[in-house]
Protein backbone atom coordinates (compact mmCIF):
# COMPACT_ATOMS: atom_id res chain seq x y z
CA UNK A 1 0.00 0.00 0.00
CA UNK A 2 2.60 2.57 0.62
CA UNK A 3 4.54 2.11 -2.44
CA UNK A 4 1.46 2.56 -4.42
CA UNK A 5 0.77 6.18 -2.32
CA UNK A 6 4.04 6.74 -3.46
CA UNK A 7 3.80 5.68 -7.01
CA UNK A 8 0.56 8.23 -7.06
CA UNK A 9 2.35 11.26 -5.19
CA UNK A 10 4.80 10.60 -7.86
CA UNK A 11 2.73 11.33 -11.04
CA UNK A 12 1.55 14.65 -9.26
CA UNK A 13 4.35 16.16 -8.76
CA UNK A 14 5.54 15.25 -12.65
CA UNK A 15 2.28 16.53 -14.06
CA UNK A 16 2.38 19.77 -11.98
CA UNK A 17 5.96 19.98 -13.95
CA UNK A 18 4.42 19.29 -17.36
CA UNK A 19 3.68 22.21 -20.10
CA UNK A 20 0.73 24.00 -19.81
CA UNK A 21 -2.06 23.00 -22.14
CA UNK A 22 -3.22 27.25 -22.41
CA UNK A 23 -3.43 29.24 -24.85
CA UNK A 24 -4.53 32.82 -25.14
CA UNK A 25 -5.99 35.02 -28.45
CA UNK A 26 -6.51 38.39 -28.64
CA UNK A 27 -8.48 40.89 -31.10
CA UNK A 28 -7.62 44.32 -31.69
CA UNK A 29 -9.75 46.29 -34.34
CA UNK A 30 -9.26 50.10 -35.95
CA UNK A 31 -11.10 51.94 -38.07
CA UNK A 32 -9.38 53.11 -41.59
CA UNK A 33 -9.97 56.05 -42.03
CA UNK A 34 -11.66 57.10 -38.54
CA UNK A 35 -14.59 59.51 -40.36
CA UNK A 36 -16.74 58.29 -43.50
CA UNK A 37 -19.20 60.63 -45.90
CA UNK A 38 -22.30 59.74 -45.75
CA UNK A 39 -22.71 56.81 -48.82
CA UNK A 40 -18.46 56.46 -48.56
CA UNK A 41 -17.11 53.19 -47.77
CA UNK A 42 -14.56 52.39 -44.93
CA UNK A 43 -12.85 49.25 -43.31
CA UNK A 44 -12.23 47.73 -39.51
CA UNK A 45 -9.05 46.01 -39.50
CA UNK A 46 -9.37 43.27 -37.33
CA UNK A 47 -6.34 42.09 -35.67
CA UNK A 48 -6.73 38.45 -34.21
CA UNK A 49 -3.32 37.26 -32.39
CA UNK A 50 -2.12 34.06 -30.79
CA UNK A 51 -0.38 35.76 -27.77
CA UNK A 52 0.58 32.92 -25.52
CA UNK A 53 3.85 31.98 -24.26
CA UNK A 54 3.68 28.47 -24.99
CA UNK A 55 4.03 27.09 -28.72
CA UNK A 56 0.69 25.86 -28.82
CA UNK A 57 -1.88 26.95 -32.14
CA UNK A 58 -5.47 27.77 -31.89
CA UNK A 59 -7.19 24.96 -33.82
CA UNK A 60 -9.50 25.14 -36.25
CA UNK A 61 -13.31 26.14 -35.79
CA UNK A 62 -12.47 27.25 -32.51
CA UNK A 63 -12.29 31.14 -32.66
CA UNK A 64 -15.43 33.26 -33.34
CA UNK A 65 -14.80 37.01 -33.74
CA UNK A 66 -18.00 38.93 -33.56
CA UNK A 67 -18.06 42.88 -34.83
CA UNK A 68 -20.84 45.28 -34.19
CA UNK A 69 -20.74 48.71 -35.71
CA UNK A 70 -23.11 51.98 -34.42
CA UNK A 71 -25.95 53.49 -36.01
CA UNK A 72 -24.28 55.71 -38.22
CA UNK A 73 -22.51 52.88 -40.33
CA UNK A 74 -23.18 49.71 -41.44
CA UNK A 75 -21.58 46.44 -42.68
CA UNK A 76 -21.64 45.34 -46.22
CA UNK A 77 -18.68 42.85 -46.64
CA UNK A 78 -15.84 41.46 -45.85
CA UNK A 79 -12.13 41.07 -47.10
CA UNK A 80 -9.01 40.09 -46.89
CA UNK A 81 -6.04 42.54 -45.25
CA UNK A 82 -5.45 43.67 -48.65
CA UNK A 83 -9.04 43.85 -49.58
CA UNK A 84 -9.06 40.68 -51.76
CA UNK A 85 -11.63 37.76 -51.10
CA UNK A 86 -11.20 37.08 -47.73
CA UNK A 87 -10.49 33.29 -47.20
CA UNK A 88 -9.34 31.01 -43.53
CA UNK A 89 -13.00 32.42 -42.20
CA UNK A 90 -16.97 31.65 -42.85
CA UNK A 91 -19.15 34.27 -42.10
CA UNK A 92 -21.54 32.58 -39.55
CA UNK A 93 -24.10 35.49 -39.85
CA UNK A 94 -24.66 39.02 -41.07
CA UNK A 95 -27.77 40.96 -39.92
CA UNK A 96 -28.53 43.66 -42.31
CA UNK A 97 -29.07 48.15 -41.65
CA UNK A 98 -27.41 50.28 -39.87
CA UNK A 99 -25.89 49.46 -36.45
CA UNK A 100 -25.69 45.66 -37.99
CA UNK A 101 -22.92 42.82 -36.15
CA UNK A 102 -21.27 40.16 -38.41
CA UNK A 103 -19.79 36.95 -36.53
CA UNK A 104 -17.37 34.66 -38.58
CA UNK A 105 -15.91 31.71 -37.78
CA UNK A 106 -11.55 30.54 -38.77
CA UNK A 107 -11.31 27.55 -40.91
CA UNK A 108 -7.93 27.47 -40.17
CA UNK A 109 -5.56 27.07 -37.19
CA UNK A 110 -4.01 30.40 -35.74
CA UNK A 111 -0.39 29.24 -35.07
CA UNK A 112 1.79 30.45 -31.77
CA UNK A 113 2.93 34.25 -32.17
CA UNK A 114 1.06 34.63 -35.42
CA UNK A 115 -1.84 37.14 -36.41
CA UNK A 116 -4.64 36.74 -38.88
CA UNK A 117 -5.85 40.12 -40.33
CA UNK A 118 -8.72 40.99 -42.35
CA UNK A 119 -11.29 43.99 -42.94
CA UNK A 120 -14.87 44.57 -42.08
CA UNK A 121 -15.78 46.61 -44.94
CA UNK A 122 -18.33 49.40 -43.72
CA UNK A 123 -20.37 52.42 -45.06
CA UNK A 124 -21.50 55.23 -43.91
CA UNK A 125 -25.29 56.12 -43.86
CA UNK A 126 -26.51 58.87 -41.21
CA UNK A 127 -24.13 61.81 -40.14
CA UNK A 128 -22.79 61.90 -36.98
CA UNK A 129 -20.05 62.55 -34.47
CA UNK A 130 -18.08 59.69 -33.51
CA UNK A 131 -19.78 56.25 -32.65
CA UNK A 132 -18.54 53.10 -30.80
CA UNK A 133 -17.45 50.16 -33.16
CA UNK A 134 -17.33 46.94 -30.56
CA UNK A 135 -15.80 43.70 -31.06
CA UNK A 136 -15.62 40.50 -29.00
CA UNK A 137 -13.83 37.28 -29.59
CA UNK A 138 -15.54 34.42 -28.85
CA UNK A 139 -15.17 30.62 -28.79
CA UNK A 140 -16.80 27.96 -30.83
CA UNK A 141 -17.45 25.61 -28.08
CA UNK A 142 -15.72 26.32 -24.75
CA UNK A 143 -12.37 28.56 -24.51
CA UNK A 144 -9.42 27.67 -24.98
CA UNK A 145 -7.43 26.82 -21.76
CA UNK A 146 -6.17 29.55 -20.31
CA UNK A 147 -7.85 32.12 -22.32
CA UNK A 148 -7.60 35.39 -20.96
CA UNK A 149 -10.82 37.14 -21.10
CA UNK A 150 -9.19 40.50 -20.47
CA UNK A 151 -8.17 40.98 -24.22
CA UNK A 152 -11.05 39.31 -26.20
CA UNK A 153 -13.03 42.91 -26.87
CA UNK A 154 -11.46 45.82 -28.45
CA UNK A 155 -12.90 48.93 -29.96
CA UNK A 156 -12.73 51.70 -32.15
CA UNK A 157 -14.88 54.49 -33.33
CA UNK A 158 -15.75 56.06 -36.62
CA UNK A 159 -17.99 59.69 -37.29
CA UNK A 160 -19.87 60.58 -40.60
CA UNK A 161 -19.28 63.64 -41.51
CA UNK A 162 -21.81 64.46 -44.41
CA UNK A 163 -22.64 63.37 -47.51
CA UNK A 164 -20.03 63.15 -50.59
CA UNK A 165 -19.67 66.12 -52.98
CA UNK A 166 -20.10 63.66 -55.47
CA UNK A 167 -20.79 60.23 -56.56
CA UNK A 168 -18.08 59.10 -58.07
CA UNK A 169 -18.67 55.78 -60.71
CA UNK A 170 -15.59 55.34 -62.81
CA UNK A 171 -11.83 56.71 -62.24
CA UNK A 172 -9.33 54.95 -64.65
CA UNK A 173 -5.72 55.53 -65.68
CA UNK A 174 -4.36 54.68 -68.56
CA UNK A 175 -1.33 54.61 -71.07
CA UNK A 176 -1.22 56.22 -74.42
CA UNK A 177 2.06 56.24 -76.12
CA UNK A 178 4.40 57.89 -73.21
CA UNK A 179 1.86 59.90 -71.53
CA UNK A 180 -1.10 59.12 -68.68
CA UNK A 181 -4.58 59.40 -69.70
CA UNK A 182 -6.95 59.94 -66.65
CA UNK A 183 -10.60 59.34 -66.82
CA UNK A 184 -14.01 59.96 -64.61
CA UNK A 185 -17.35 60.15 -64.39
CA UNK A 186 -19.64 60.98 -61.54
CA UNK A 187 -23.76 60.46 -61.38
CA UNK A 188 -24.59 63.10 -59.00
CA UNK A 189 -22.25 66.53 -57.60
CA UNK A 190 -24.26 68.53 -54.92
CA UNK A 191 -21.89 71.11 -53.48
CA UNK A 192 -19.30 70.43 -55.62
CA UNK A 193 -15.91 72.61 -56.17
CA UNK A 194 -13.46 71.18 -57.88
CA UNK A 195 -11.29 67.57 -58.77
CA UNK A 196 -7.17 68.11 -58.07
CA UNK A 197 -5.91 65.47 -59.35
CA UNK A 198 -2.65 64.12 -57.42
CA UNK A 199 0.16 61.74 -58.65
CA UNK A 200 2.96 59.71 -56.54
CA UNK A 201 5.74 57.04 -57.58
CA UNK A 202 5.11 54.88 -53.95
CA UNK A 203 1.49 55.11 -53.27
CA UNK A 204 2.40 57.21 -49.98
CA UNK A 205 3.64 60.78 -50.87
CA UNK A 206 1.36 62.51 -53.71
CA UNK A 207 1.55 65.76 -55.52
CA UNK A 208 -0.78 68.16 -57.00
CA UNK A 209 -0.28 67.68 -61.23
CA UNK A 210 -3.63 69.33 -61.77
CA UNK A 211 -7.26 71.05 -61.17
CA UNK A 212 -10.45 70.37 -62.96
CA UNK A 213 -13.51 72.07 -62.19
CA UNK A 214 -16.76 70.21 -61.77
CA UNK A 215 -20.20 70.65 -62.94
CA UNK A 216 -21.33 71.89 -58.97
CA UNK A 217 -24.71 70.85 -59.05
CA UNK A 218 -25.44 67.82 -61.39
CA UNK A 219 -27.89 64.43 -61.28
CA UNK A 220 -26.49 63.11 -64.61
CA UNK A 221 -23.67 61.58 -65.65
CA UNK A 222 -20.39 63.85 -66.33
CA UNK A 223 -17.50 62.63 -67.65
CA UNK A 224 -13.71 64.74 -66.92
CA UNK A 225 -10.54 64.31 -68.37
CA UNK A 226 -6.60 64.95 -67.70
CA UNK A 227 -3.67 64.58 -69.04
CA UNK A 228 -0.42 63.89 -67.72
CA UNK A 229 2.47 64.60 -69.48
CA UNK A 230 5.52 63.75 -67.49
CA UNK A 231 4.71 60.27 -66.25
CA UNK A 232 7.69 59.08 -64.13
CA UNK A 233 9.69 55.44 -65.03
CA UNK A 234 8.13 52.89 -63.04
CA UNK A 235 4.67 52.60 -61.83
CA UNK A 236 2.53 55.89 -61.60
CA UNK A 237 -0.23 55.99 -58.84
CA UNK A 238 -2.91 58.62 -59.47
CA UNK A 239 -6.14 59.31 -57.12
CA UNK A 240 -8.80 62.26 -57.25
CA UNK A 241 -9.24 64.45 -54.14
CA UNK A 242 -12.78 65.95 -54.73
CA UNK A 243 -13.97 68.89 -52.86
CA UNK A 244 -16.94 70.37 -51.89
CA UNK A 245 -17.37 74.49 -51.67
CA UNK A 246 -17.21 74.07 -48.28
CA UNK A 247 -13.95 72.87 -48.38
CA UNK A 248 -14.84 69.20 -47.28
CA UNK A 249 -13.11 66.36 -49.40
CA UNK A 250 -13.20 62.88 -50.35
CA UNK A 251 -10.42 60.94 -52.12
CA UNK A 252 -11.34 58.30 -54.86
CA UNK A 253 -9.62 55.05 -55.13
CA UNK A 254 -5.99 54.93 -56.49
CA UNK A 255 -5.62 53.79 -59.93
CA UNK A 256 -2.49 53.09 -61.55
CA UNK A 257 -0.21 53.00 -64.99
CA UNK A 258 3.27 50.90 -65.26
CA UNK A 259 5.83 52.66 -67.60
CA UNK A 260 8.59 50.52 -66.77
CA UNK A 261 9.88 49.53 -70.17
CA UNK A 262 8.98 53.47 -71.39
CA UNK A 263 11.97 55.64 -73.00
CA UNK A 264 13.59 58.28 -70.70
CA UNK A 265 12.39 61.09 -73.03
CA UNK A 266 8.62 61.59 -73.73
CA UNK A 267 7.35 63.43 -76.94
CA UNK A 268 4.03 64.89 -76.57
CA UNK A 269 1.05 65.66 -78.10
CA UNK A 270 1.09 62.85 -80.40
CA UNK A 271 -0.98 63.72 -83.40
CA UNK A 272 0.41 67.03 -82.77
CA UNK A 273 -1.37 69.98 -85.51
CA UNK A 274 0.76 73.18 -83.98
CA UNK A 275 3.43 72.51 -81.12
CA UNK A 276 5.28 69.12 -79.88
CA UNK A 277 7.51 69.23 -76.65
CA UNK A 278 9.85 66.79 -76.16
CA UNK A 279 11.33 66.05 -72.11
CA UNK A 280 12.96 64.38 -70.17
CA UNK A 281 11.40 62.05 -67.40
CA UNK A 282 11.60 62.47 -63.78
CA UNK A 283 15.19 61.91 -62.67
CA UNK A 284 16.69 61.15 -66.83
CA UNK A 285 19.07 63.49 -68.75
CA UNK A 286 17.81 66.40 -70.07
CA UNK A 287 17.09 66.72 -74.09
CA UNK A 288 19.74 68.25 -75.95
CA UNK A 289 18.81 68.56 -79.57
CA UNK A 290 16.06 67.25 -81.37
CA UNK A 291 16.11 66.26 -85.06
CA UNK A 292 13.00 65.35 -87.89
CA UNK A 293 13.07 63.84 -90.85
CA UNK A 294 10.63 63.22 -92.97
CA UNK A 295 9.17 59.79 -93.97
CA UNK A 296 11.73 58.99 -96.80
CA UNK A 297 14.68 59.75 -94.61
CA UNK A 298 15.20 63.70 -95.48
CA UNK A 299 16.11 65.58 -92.64
CA UNK A 300 13.27 68.62 -92.49
CA UNK A 301 14.46 70.27 -88.81
CA UNK A 302 16.73 70.42 -86.48
CA UNK A 303 17.11 72.26 -82.70
CA UNK A 304 19.56 72.65 -80.44
CA UNK A 305 19.02 73.21 -77.50
CA UNK A 306 15.72 72.29 -77.22
CA UNK A 307 13.51 75.22 -76.53
CA UNK A 308 10.94 75.02 -73.33
CA UNK A 309 8.27 76.59 -75.90
CA UNK A 310 8.44 73.60 -77.67
CA UNK A 311 8.47 73.09 -81.40
CA UNK A 312 6.67 75.07 -83.58
CA UNK A 313 5.44 72.28 -86.72
CA UNK A 314 2.98 74.40 -88.85
CA UNK A 315 5.14 74.82 -91.35
CA UNK A 316 5.14 71.49 -91.99
CA UNK A 317 3.04 70.06 -94.41
CA UNK A 318 0.52 67.02 -92.55
CA UNK A 319 2.16 63.24 -92.42
CA UNK A 320 3.73 60.98 -90.87
CA UNK A 321 7.93 61.98 -89.76
CA UNK A 322 10.42 60.60 -87.84
CA UNK A 323 11.57 62.50 -84.75
CA UNK A 324 14.85 61.76 -83.07
CA UNK A 325 16.19 63.02 -79.94
CA UNK A 326 19.55 63.21 -78.48
CA UNK A 327 20.00 63.47 -74.47
CA UNK A 328 22.95 65.11 -72.55
CA UNK A 329 24.29 62.03 -71.60
CA UNK A 330 24.26 60.67 -75.38
CA UNK A 331 21.08 58.49 -75.49
CA UNK A 332 19.52 58.46 -78.65
CA UNK A 333 15.30 58.18 -78.97
CA UNK A 334 13.88 57.38 -82.46
CA UNK A 335 9.98 57.68 -82.51
CA UNK A 336 6.92 58.17 -84.96
CA UNK A 337 5.02 61.54 -84.76
CA UNK A 338 2.34 62.61 -86.75
CA UNK A 339 1.19 66.03 -88.11
CA UNK A 340 -2.06 66.90 -88.40
CA UNK A 341 -4.34 69.98 -89.47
Amino acid sequence: MKSIKLYLIGLLVAAAFLPSAAQDVSINILAVPDSLHVGEKGYVQVDICNVDANPIAAPANKLRPQLSVAGNATIIGVADANGDTLTGWQILSLTNGPGNTIRLLNSQPLANAECLQFRVIIQGVVQSTTQIIGSTLGFQGPQTAGNNTANDNSETGIAVIGSLPVTLVRFDANRENQVTWLSWATTEETNSDYFEVQHSSNAKDWAVIGKVASGKESTTLRSYQFVHELPTAGVNYYRLRMVDNDLTYTYSRISEVNFGDAPSIILYPNPVSTRLYAKARQGKSAVSSVEIFSSAGRPVFKSSPVSVEGIDVRMLPAGVYILRTTAIDGTLYTQKVIIGR
